[in-house]
């Protein structure tokens, strides 16, 4: 499956249920082991940012992002996420970041088959790093099952479900989706 582990604690995809349809799900911290298998990625630091973050970032010709998280947990809840970003190490030495802010991400989840779904409701700071991860990733060194995995996300989020006969699944995962289906019909 892309040569990740699906619902396993490495959290690199999952096979979850949607509705009646079983589907897979890439995490995103399987974008980035697929991002680090062009041998050109070396790291990635992604986080979401909160409103009493210290926090700003420039773009053009000398980029930089600095973060500064508030020690205060109280302060780290869903409702005051601002936005999220990913940092990616390159080996020839650069950094290449992405940061999008709450809105814009609000508006990639507007356009999502699930924008109301678990995923989203129960685990937003990781669906924010999801959310701006995959769009990082389009400008990293690619592979092709990277770009494979992008357009399996995509095609989702047009509430197209992927073709599991594409997919190379390990032993026994067509019976899991089958399972997984037949449960979802009862």
């Amino acid at each position: 499956m892309l040569g990740l582990e699906p619902n396993t604690p490495l959290e690199q995809c999952a096979i979850a249920a949607f509705g009646k349809e079983a589907q897979l799900m890439i995490m995103y911290k399987g974008l980035m082991d697929l991002a680090r298998r062009s041998g050109e990625v070396l790291n990635f630091s992604p986080s979401v940012v909160y409103e009493a973050d210290e926090f700003d970032y420039s773009l053009g010709t000398d980029e930089w992002l600095k973060h500064k998280p508030t020690k205060d947990a109280s302060l780290r809840t869903d409702d005051k996420i601002i936005g999220a970003y990913s940092i990616a190490k390159l080996k020839n030495g650069e950094k290449s970041f992405r940061y999008m802010d709450a809105a814009d991400i609000e508006k990639l989840r507007a356009h999502s088959k699930q924008k109301n779904g678990s995923f989203w409701t129960n685990h937003k700071a990781a669906m924010y790093i999801k959310s701006v991860t995959r769009q990082h990733c389009k400008y990293l060194p690619r592979t092709p099952e990277l770009m494979r995995a992008i357009a399996i996300e995509d095609a989702r989020d047009e509430g197209k479900q992927a073709q599991w006969d594409a997919l190379d699944l390990p032993d026994g995962a067509v019976e899991v989706i089958r399972s997984a289906e037949s449960e979802s019909n009862q």
